[in-house]
């Protein structure tokens, strides 16, 4: 997937949720249940 697909979908997601940022998403997403900060930990 290119950079400028990415892009597109992260403002999307971003637009669609009424959120200003990508940290403002990420903040959202923990809060609902959607990830955990575990996912962004890297693999051991």
């Amino acid at each position: 997937m290119g950079a400028t697909t990415v892009r597109t979908h992260v403002s999307g997601t971003v637009g669609a949720f009424q959120l200003v940022s990508r940290t403002q998403s990420a903040l959202y997403a923990l809060r609902e249940g959607h990830a955990t900060l575990e996912d962004a930990l890297p693999p051991d």
